[in-house]
């Protein structure tokens, strides 16, 4: 974590790595352990870390996680915290600044829950491997499902309703939609795109979406609307109730499906350097952001699409006016 041994605080202790720390801080009680985040490999063993010392040391134990490679996300940040962390130290920042956010922490009590099994609050904040869009039914299905697991971190998702202006077909909307964070999904109905961003406050959706959509927003729609907690059920429930009523077009075959190989897992990786102040530290980072890779036809669970570019999908294109034109809900009594 320091990288000239010369300028170790005074009455910090320097340890080799994380697990270190914990060794050390076996029978701390109101010492301040520091650990370091490097890279997204990292993050189980650096959440196993904090948990360990949450639970053997109590809450008088000051524990900091320092970013020294990658920088946290927010749900990896809340992660952290909710399993027993006090602070995230951002990364860059000079020793003096480092040292002096850590010192901050003395006299503190951590008084929130700590999450039973660090596991689960993993999953949670790991989201899903599908990516792109997904039918009506799959969507709501698969939304439901992270919003469950999700809730042992109360992590912030949005969904965003997008009104289709005159004139812009659905297919063409969604090629220009190309989701590529884990767990962010698109589905349509007759007027509307709807796109799941995972872990997205609602009040960082435009900046989320300007980044997933290859054209300005206003160019495909007037009316964004972007929900967030408990008003995502309201609308999951009212899209599952119109595709029961009448069932919403299916636009699978238009895209190639996708996944983000390991997005639900991490692999365990216990390198990782350590200091502490009277005590020990470490450091670790975690981003999601690989390259969608095609599902085998195999693959039991309905995966995301994300859109391809034109040249890449011909007949998509070759289709695109034909399927636009079509209704997309079964006339009743049909």
């Amino acid at each position: 974590m320091l990288d000239d041994a010369g300028r170790v605080p005074a009455g910090w202790e320097i340890v080799d790595d994380n697990a270190a720390v914990v060794a050390a801080c076996a029978h701390a009680q109101a010492a301040t352990a520091v650990l370091a985040f490097r890279s997204h490999p990292q993050l189980e063993a650096l959440c196993a870390a904090v948990h360990a010392l949450r639970r053997q040391c109590g809450g008088a134990l000051k524990i900091a996680v320092v970013e020294r490679g990658e920088v946290l996300r927010q749900q990896f940040e809340m992660l952290v915290l909710s399993v027993g962390a006090n602070r995230v130290v951002a990364r860059d920042l000079p020793l003096s600044r480092m040292q002096a956010a850590v010192n901050a922490l003395h006299g503190q009590l951590y008084a929130r829950p700590v999450a039973p099994d660090y596991r689960a609050a993993l999953a949670a904040a790991l989201g899903d491997s599908v990516l792109g869009y997904l039918p009506v039914g799959a969507f709501c299905l698969r939304i439901r499902a992270v919003l469950d697991r999700g809730a042992v971190l109360a992590l912030p998702h949005t969904l965003a309703k997008i009104a289709l202006l005159p004139g812009v077909s659905h297919v063409d909307a969604l090629r220009h939609c190309r989701p590529r964070r884990a767990g962010d999904v698109v589905t349509a109905d007759a007027a509307h795109l709807y796109v799941f961003l995972f872990a997205c406050e609602p009040v960082d959706a435009e900046d989320a979406l300007a980044r997933i959509f290859d054209v300005p927003v206003d160019t495909l729609s007037d009316r964004v609307v972007c929900l967030g907690a408990g008003s995502i059920d309201t609308e999951l429930d009212a899209l599952k109730t119109e595709n029961r009523r009448a069932p919403i077009a299916d636009y699978s075959d238009l895209f190639a499906t996708a996944k983000q190989p390991g997005a639900t897992r991490v692999p365990t990786d216990h390198a990782g350097e350590g200091a502490a102040n009277a005590e020990a530290g470490g450091v670790a980072d975690p981003t999601i952001d690989n390259a969608p890779q095609p599902m085998r036809d195999e693959d039991p669970v309905p995966a995301a699409a994300a859109p391809a570019p034109s040249a890449d999908i011909p007949a998509a294109r070759a289709r695109g006016a034909i399927r636009s034109a079509m209704p997309l809900r079964k006339p009743e009594g049909a």
